[in-house]
């Protein structure tokens, strides 16, 4: 059966978790790459250039991004010329190494031996999820989040799983946290405020045959009577919705995250989200806040 879960990130997104770019600074490549002697007395037990510069890089991805050598996507020049210059091995030399997968599997394990690492497993799953739902709490941008499930796992020296099962994980997260997100800024919603929310989606003929939504974002022109009469009568219309303030359980980042989402929807496709808290929650923050 087809996997439903939505790809969260773009595949360029993607790239930037599974490959190693060309254009790192001298300052980004020490701070990653730069071996230190114990490491060499490990890369130097094995023997040939191909299986030292193989070892070394294995060594290096694990360290960052903290993926297993085999399954990233590439691999730059600049890195293996860096590794293997210090080594003081050819970078060619790398095209001979992994032609048996055994070998690349068995200075795996050798290496996670040695260091420490392991692989990800189901009881990571919920402390991990723990972890990241505060943080989505206050934003719950895919790339954002992904970027800190990479930065946890590495912490705990956990080699990551594929960007696949790490995107899922995210997206299961990001629900979790809308819904609580939205349940701490509608719970305290009146029946009658919910109604005013909803009627903003409606046709008014009083906003000349607009939604109040709409008639809200229209921007005000150049200084005139007319336009200050326009705004006057939008901020009455705000207050007359009586809204409560901002939650204070709900970070004000977070808020105007919402809030900017609220602006970028059509009032047609808020009117067809199918959960209602999150359509007064996005009402309810553009409105709120002012956008």
């Amino acid at each position: 059966m087809a996997d439903k879960t939505p790809r969260i990130l773009t595949p360029e997104e993607q790239l930037l978790f599974t490959t190693i770019p060309d254009n790192l600074s001298a300052q980004e490549m020490a701070h990653y790459y730069t071996l230190h002697p114990e490491d060499k007395d490990f890369i130097y037990q094995h023997r040939g250039e191909e299986n030292r510069l193989g070892v070394a890089l294995q060594l290096c991805t694990l360290r960052f991004p903290g993926c297993y050598l085999m399954q990233m996507t590439g691999i730059s020049e600049q890195l293996t010329i860096y590794v293997a210059d210090q080594l003081e091995v050819s970078p060619r030399a790398l095209a001979d190494y992994g032609r048996r997968q055994q070998t690349a599997s068995d200075h795996f394990q050798a290496i996670c031996q040695r260091y420490g690492y392991r692989l990800f497993a189901n009881d990571d799953t919920m402390p991990l999820i723990r972890y990241l739902l505060t943080l989505a709490m206050e934003n719950d941008e895919a790339l954002y989040l992904v970027d800190i499930v990479m930065d946890w796992l590495r912490g705990q020296n956990i080699v990551a799983p594929t960007i696949l099962t790490i995107e899922k994980l995210v997206w299961h997260v990001q629900r979790m946290a809308r819904w609580r997100v939205y349940h701490r800024i509608t719970h305290g919603l009146l029946s009658e405020q919910k109604a005013m929310l909803q009627s903003m989606l409606v046709v008014d003929a009083d906003k000349g045959g607009k939604t109040p939504l709409f008639w809200l974002r229209i921007p005000a022109k150049k200084p005139s009577s007319e336009s200050m009469y326009h705004l006057v009568e939008r901020i009455e219309f705000l207050n007359e919705l009586r809204l409560p303030p901002r939650p204070d359980n709900i970070a004000p980042a977070r808020f105007r995250q919402l809030a900017q989402r609220g602006r970028r929807y059509q009032p047609q496709a808020l009117g067809n989200l199918k959960n209602p808290r999150e359509r007064h929650t996005l009402l309810t923050a553009y409105a709120s806040n002012g956008e």
